[in-house]
């Protein structure tokens, strides 16, 4: 048997190598430059050796730079809320860790079948139990280094008492083990009641009920933010810290329960949680086949008016209308979740100052419109969009050569420009018009126009990120036959734009000049990759 770190060096080598073929893969797809890279990149000691490099300081970016964002949020948000209480800002801090602590365990899938996980347990042979450990070992490190550099520092600064201090390392990986030994609990309990019975544990998910989950992440996501509000503004201090001690006891109870799983349901457990993600995409695949033939079938029926490639997408958007408008729904009500909670911020910011123009919420929006980039950017539906059109109709009708011609891929490229920019149009109108009436009611207009210009820089924000998804899907083709991403680089793509959208919002340009910037820039951006997506799309639009 292996030893843990042993384990975790095979887990992180099959992870830099899985990441360096994809980095490698989804350079060679690249319109134009990729077809002049050679299959022997793969082999060159420089490319794999920078390509490496990039693989390492992206774990360590995801790893590390998330955990530091979330504490300076923290210690900021925290500062604003307990200064309007008039209550001290340790106890908003200690609150506001604890919930982040309990969100950040709940997320931790130890199981889930990631492609590491297939080669390293299901084709390697590695234990499975040894895997697993190493991967909590991994994660537990982690957390308790980056609490710690971040944690401890942003805590002193918000005043927390040094005994308080000392507990947030040992809590926040006492949560994790804590939430994986009750997975752990009820999963054993579970399986030996199907055993009892004599019933298969093949599809039995470790991640527990649905409904069950859903319901946790309700409480934690929207019953969470009121619980810390009601504990700054009653002042319980002393019950947060007793809560967030209980994650040292927590974690080693979490321990215990985690020593006492049996060693056999580790691998089930693993190869379960495989079962039910291979069915689920077979059932999205013969689901879009299903559906794709109905439509077909259905084509002379229809009463729109449409004819050919247009009523192929009218019939699409009609059948998934569920799935696609109710993404766009879930948006929708996420961010008038956030913006009821602004509103209540908003209220008693304009309650406390003398001048409504000392709001924070004015602040952030007449001198960093950068922030409604960023939150568009977050909100974006539009890859998900792409890969529901492409496991429900691309993926089958890519099979026959009418929809492989130029026209056709040039006809269905420029109807969903249009079907993504709807999908996306409805949370954008939301933050537009909240992020105007904050400006009027808390002093108005700095400069003239100053209310258009916001909403053109979220409209024009939008429409750049509704094309976005869609021409990196034209030109890239992310999606395996699998129907997982299979060209790392769109994910490169995507950290660039981030980092983008960070300097933006950190930058504290105007509106002003955001809005001509992205009349500049978007319009080009959309000649150049319409006739990207028109000369190339026919020869590398295809399934892989």
């Amino acid at each position: 048997m292996r030893t843990i770190p042993n384990s975790l060096r095979i887990i992180l080598s099959l992870r830099n190598t899985i990441n360096i073929n994809g980095i490698l893969y989804g350079f060679r797809r690249i319109p134009i430059i990729g077809r002049l890279i050679s299959d022997r990149i793969y082999g060159v000691p420089v490319v794999k050796g920078l390509t490496m490099i990039f693989s390492v300081l992206t774990e360590i970016f995801k790893a590390v730079c998330g955990k530091l964002l979330l504490f300076v949020i923290l210690f900021f948000f925290s500062g604003g809320v307990c200064s309007f209480f008039e209550r001290p800002q340790k106890i908003g801090f200690l609150a506001g860790f604890l919930l982040l602590s309990w969100i950040s365990a709940y997320f931790q899938l130890f199981f889930y079948p990631r492609t590491e996980t297939t080669y390293a347990v299901l084709h390697m042979g590695m234990d499975a139990k040894d895997y697993v450990r190493a991967l909590m070992f991994y994660k537990v490190i982690l957390v308790f280094a980056c609490n710690i550099l971040f944690g401890v520092p942003a805590a002193l600064l918000a005043g927390v008492d040094w005994y308080a201090v000392l507990l947030l390392p040992f809590s926040g990986v006492g949560f994790i083990m804590m939430r994986l030994g009750m997975q752990m609990l009820v999963y054993k309990w579970r399986a030996d009641s199907r055993r009892k019975r004599g019933k298969s544990m093949e599809k039995l998910s470790i991640e527990g009920n649905v409904i069950v989950s859903l319901l946790i992440l309700f409480a934690l996501f929207f019953g969470g933010p009121f619980a810390i509000v009601a504990a700054i503004a009653y002042d319980a201090y002393w019950a947060v810290l007793l809560l967030l001690a209980l994650g040292v006891p927590a974690g080693l109870l979490g321990l215990s329960l985690i020593r006492r799983f049996p060693e056999r349901l580790y691998r089930t457990a693993i190869v379960s949680e495989k079962a039910i993600r291979d069915e689920i995409q077979i059932r999205n695949k013969n689901y879009g086949k299903k559906k794709t033939s109905f439509a077909i079938n259905e084509a002379k029926g229809d009463t729109t008016g449409a004819k050919g490639y247009r009523l192929l997408d009218s019939l699409f958007m009609k059948r998934h209308a569920s799935v696609l408008w109710g993404r766009t729904l879930l948006f929708g009500i996420g961010t008038a979740l956030m913006i009821a909670l602004a509103s209540v911020y908003l209220y008693f910011e304009l309650r406390e100052f003398a001048q409504p123009s000392q709001s924070t919420l004015r602040w952030l929006f007449s001198r960093h419109p950068g922030l409604f980039t960023m939150l568009l950017f977050m909100i974006n539906t539009g890859d998900n969009v792409m890969y529901t059109m492409y496991t429900n109709c691309d993926t089958t009708l890519l099979s026959y050569s009418f929809y492989r011609k130029p026209e056709a891929l040039r006809t269905m490229f420029g109807l969903r420009l249009v079907d993504v920019f709807k999908l996306n149009l409805p949370p954008a109108i939301l933050l537009a018009g909240f992020g105007v009436v904050t400006l009027a009611l808390t002093g108005g207009e700095d400069y003239a126009l100053q209310y258009l210009f916001t909403v053109l820089e979220i409209l024009i924000a939008l429409v750049y990120f509704s094309a976005r998804g869609v021409v990196r899907f034209y030109l890239l083709q992310p999606y395996s036959g699998a129907e997982k991403i299979k060209n790392l680089f769109t994910g490169f793509l995507s950290f660039l734009l981030f980092i983008v959208c960070t300097v933006l919002l950190v930058s504290g340009i105007s509106a002003v000049k955001l809005t001509i910037a992205g009349f500049i820039f978007v319009p080009v951006y959309l000649l150049i990759a319409g006739k990207l997506v028109y000369s190339l799309s026919p020869k590398v639009f295809k399934n892989r």
